[in-house]
């Protein structure tokens, strides 16, 4: 292996790879076990808090919902008649 010299005729050695190895070395596999396991867990937490998407859900129902209205208020049903017009003009 060729290993490139500085204007100064020392050597230049790239340690990151080295340290890398040595790292990974010092970690136990009951440490990387835990950590895997622990970021499935976070994945499937965060994965149940998602709200699926149902294709029979009208979309200007879901807009007024995440404005923050109910469903059976005056403002839900301003809301509802205010999105509806804007996807009206909107649509070619």
């Amino acid at each position: 292996m060729l290993v490139p010299m500085a204007s100064d005729g020392c050597r230049i050695e790239d340690t990151s790879m080295k340290d890398t190895r040595r790292e990974l070395a010092t970690w136990s596999p009951a440490w990387l076990a835990k950590s895997v396991a622990a970021l499935i867990g976070l994945a499937i937490v965060f994965g149940g808090c998602a709200k699926r998407w149902e294709p029979d859900l009208d979309p200007n129902i879901m807009a007024c919902k995440s404005y923050g209205f109910y469903e059976g208020s005056p403002e839900f049903d301003q809301c509802m008649k205010y999105v509806a017009g804007r996807r009206d003009r909107r649509a070619p």
